[in-house]
């Protein structure tokens, strides 16, 4: 069964895009100077904070989320905006 699903999961097909955003230099400024405070949590669970909320990488599995989320309400009162997951749990 579980092999029937990796098996799905690679079958997706993938589309790749490339482009390119001009800065403006005013942001790029603006960016070496943004204070940024990372945290791990867990494991590979990593938290970057800054004055727009917080980006999650990895997210665990789903056993371990309230103790989770538990530690991320300590970390200032902003939700979690974006998640980046370097890998999957079966």
């Amino acid at each position: 069964m579980a092999l029937d699903r990796y098996a799905e999961c690679n079958s997706a097909k993938l589309r790749v895009a490339r482009f390119g955003v001009s800065v403006p230099a005013s942001l790029r400024d603006a960016a070496t100077r943004t204070d940024i405070t990372t945290y791990q949590v867990r494991g590979n669970i990593a938290v970057l904070t800054g004055k727009n909320g917080k980006v999650l990488v990895d997210a665990g599995i789903t056993a371990s989320y309230a103790r989770i989320e538990q530690a991320l309400s300590k970390l200032r009162d902003q939700p979690a905006r974006h998640l980046i997951n370097t890998h999957r749990h079966f």
